[in-house]
């Protein structure tokens, strides 16, 4: 499992390492800059914390990893470019129900977590282990981003809305 962004409380990754403490088949890629609370805590060996790692090398684990975590409830978070990268990779997305998170996922592009604890993240999980259902929740993610996070979707949107904000002035 992976999760990308920055390695804090705030987005869930406390939550991740404690859970990994109980699921010790499963490991859990967290890249991105880690930070000092993350640091103190006693990470279990299933948890590769890889620090920032440029594009490439995101993209790259995204098509080796068989789900994406993302369980931010940082105050400042909206929409996720991570979680759309991992949407267009075909990766099944287990999300907080947070900002723009469950209008990305929907009701099957993954799991939605209400609450952010270790038991409800390992019960997700656990709803994701069959690999069929993976290939079901990433086919479908990889369509949503490409019919509605593609710059070319995106772009001409934000053009119309600017446009129609400049001519209301």
């Amino acid at each position: 499992l992976i999760y990308d962004g920055g390695v804090m409380a705030e987005k869930g990754c406390d939550v991740i390492i404690d859970a990994a403490r109980e699921l010790p088949e499963i490991t859990f890629h967290l890249i991105g800059s880690v930070g000092a609370e993350i640091k103190a805590m006693e990470c279990p060996s299933n948890v590769i914390l890889y620090g920032n790692k440029d594009k490439s090398f995101v993209q790259d684990m995204l098509l080796k990893c068989d789900a994406f975590l993302f369980l931010t409830h940082f105050w400042g978070e909206g929409f996720s470019n991570s979680l759309v990268e991992a949407m267009s990779a075909g990766l099944p997305c287990i999300v907080s129900d947070w900002s723009a998170n469950v209008d990305m996922i929907g009701d099957d592009g993954g799991v939605i977590v209400k609450e952010n604890t270790k038991e409800e993240l390992i019960k997700a999980i656990k709803t994701i282990e069959n690999a069929e259902t993976r290939k079901r929740m990433g086919l479908r993610n990889s369509k949503k981003a490409a019919a509605d996070y593609s710059e070319g979707v995106i772009i001409p949107q934000y053009t119309r809305l600017y446009e129609m904000l400049m001519n209301r002035g």
